[in-house]
């Protein structure tokens, strides 16, 4: 029954994204938890591995053509510095392993990891044309990811290996528990930070987001999962809710009081005997130790080649650099940027992330007064570095993951919203907050006047239907 019940949830979001982008974008952004999800539930797809992943790839096309072919202009904005940045990176990368101290093993997962770029990043972030899509792509990654947690929670296949909770696809695989872990963290920050103002159903949606979000990724052992997504939301936070009074100071206060209850009861019922070991404070300061012995060890050994230092020692090259951890890769981003690729690796993945700050910070300036929007900006720029924060935990640049994709969504919103600023430079009073209170009408919307908004510039600021935070 929960296999058909999970096979048919994955053929109908695959459906609706074949006509809803933003749904697309969705299940693109929740790939690798719904490939695991399929895998558990159908024995062909864990024999036929690449068949899921070849199946969101021709998502991806249909629902980008179709797209384009109801936007002419679906293509605006996507050529700017954040997505400048970030193609550079990977083709230099790719081209680094000519130069590489491993160059077999990293030929093999650039080319293993080339379909994924193409996808996630030069296709995905193309599929949300403006800010009411992408506000509806927040909805849709909620929805979907909750349906996801709970069928893999209820999954008859789960079962505890080295104190963390994975899925049994077979008597010889397991799923991955840090592709688990990183859909519970993004379901808690999106929970945490989305504001959909007074309607009650999402404000449900969004607390069992939540909880199922920090309870998958307390079950998976994922204890930087866990963690990134804390500090980014207490951290951020204060950036989705409007803070004028006193009294909106003493609702921020509870509603932190109120996550704190929430994490710690999720704790308690999520974290037993069986894997409490992994959260220990001796366990976590290993984890840390980790990562730091080898960002240490690759910086050392980059250091030691004075002729690397603009190109780095090639890419994945740190599997055969003399380490104390043994791993293969570093899973230090920002170490691997300047270790392996030099520094022209280092400056390009600073400035993918500097400029994709930049335009969150555009970003909520013009739509601060807000609540959804601002709402929205907030939770992309908590996401981005969430993910920026994972890069640095466990990434590797052809291990593909999905803060590319927030970061190229938040750049070209920026460039898709400029307009906006002008008609607010050119006739302030006409979208200002006090315009709109008290019933008053909302902003120009006839396409006869000059001043009306254009197509894909989301909402007017302090509409009467619009205000107040949750």
């Amino acid at each position: 029954m929960l296999q058909s019940l999970a096979l048919a949830f994955v053929g109908i979001i695959f459906t609706a994204g074949l006509v809803r982008p933003e749904i697309a974008l969705a299940v693109l952004l929740s790939m690798f938890p719904l490939e695991q999800l399929v895998q558990a539930n159908s024995p062909f797809f864990v024999t036929q591995s690449s068949l899921f992943n070849i199946m969101c790839g021709c998502l991806a096309v249909v629902a980008l053509m179709g797209h384009l072919a109801r936007r002419p202009d679906g293509l605006a904005g996507a050529i700017n510095p954040t997505s400048i940045f970030i193609v550079s990176l990977f083709c230099f990368g790719a081209l680094s392993v000519l130069w590489s101290l491993n160059p077999l093993w990293a030929a093999e997962i650039v080319r293993n990891g080339t379909p994924y770029a193409i996808v996630l990043i030069l296709m995905a972030p193309l599929l949300v044309y403006d800010m009411p899509e992408s506000v509806r792509l927040m909805k849709a990654v909620m929805v979907i990811g909750i349906m996801i947690a709970a069928q893999l929670m209820l999954n008859p296949n789960l079962e505890l290996y080295t104190s963390r909770l994975v899925l049994g696809l077979n008597a010889t695989q397991k799923s991955n528990p840090l592709a688990i872990g990183t859909l519970g963290g993004t379901l808690f920050v999106i929970g945490m930070m989305t504001n959909f103002s007074q309607q009650r159903f999402w404000t449900l949606v969004r607390a069992a987001a939540v909880f199922s979000g920090l309870g998958l990724a307390l079950l998976s052992g994922s204890r930087g999962q866990v963690m990134a997504a804390i500090i980014v939301v207490v951290c951020m936070y204060p950036m989705s809710r409007r803070i004028p009074d006193i009294k909106r100071f003493a609702t921020t206060v509870i509603g932190f009081v109120v996550v704190a209850a929430v994490a710690y009861a999720a704790m308690k019922f999520f974290i037993g005997r069986d894997n409490e070991e992994r959260w220990s404070s001796e366990s976590l300061l290993y984890g840390g130790s980790g990562r730091l012995e080898n960002a240490v060890d690759l910086i050392a050994a980059y250091l030691s080649r004075p002729q690397s230092y603009l190109t780095g020692l090639g890419y994945y090259s740190f599997e055969v650099i003399p380490n104390r951890g043994g791993d293969g890769y570093s899973h230090v981003m920002l170490a691997d940027a300047l270790g392996e690729l030099g520094i022209v690796g280092l400056i390009l993945y600073v400035g993918a992330f500097s400029t994709a700050g930049i335009c969150a910070y555009k970003l909520f300036q013009r739509f601060r007064e807000d609540p959804i929007e601002r709402g929205f900006v907030a939770t992309l720029s908590a996401l981005l570095a969430y993910a920026f924060l994972l890069q640095n935990k466990q990434g590797t640049l052809f291990g593909i993951d999905q803060g590319w994709v927030y970061a190229l969504i938040l750049a070209r919103l920026e460039y898709r919203t400029r307009d906006r600023v002008a008609l607010i430079a050119s006739d302030p009073e006409w979208v200002s907050v006090d315009s709109f209170e008290d019933g008053a009408d909302g902003p120009h919307t006839d396409s006869d006047d000059p001043r009306a908004l254009p197509a894909g510039y989301g909402y007017a600021y302090g509409s009467s239907n619009r205000t107040g935070d949750a």
